[in-house]
């Protein structure tokens, strides 16, 4: 699942915009070149409430869900 931004973001920013925020958790954590930024609620385009912004990031710049999946072949973990 990734993203767009639809402005530019700096290490102050509490508010990150991007074109949409569907299929993204109501809060939780997302990385944006490597930077995990953990937002608090979100509306149809931005995350509310971000931390841990660590570098400044340039319009365009991808953003995706901070979140690994796991699954198992009929429920055998060594598949």
């Amino acid at each position: 699942m990734a993203d767009d931004f639809s402005t530019a973001a700096t290490t102050s920013d509490t508010d990150i915009f991007v074109d949409s925020t569907l299929g993204f958790p109501d809060s939780g954590s997302i990385s944006i070149e490597g930077d995990i930024i953990t937002y608090q609620s979100k509306s149809s385009n931005a995350f509310k409430g971000c931390s841990n912004i660590d570098i400044s990031h340039l319009l365009g710049s991808d953003v995706t869900l901070n979140q690994v999946i796991y699954s198992y072949e009929d429920g055998d973990t060594s598949n």
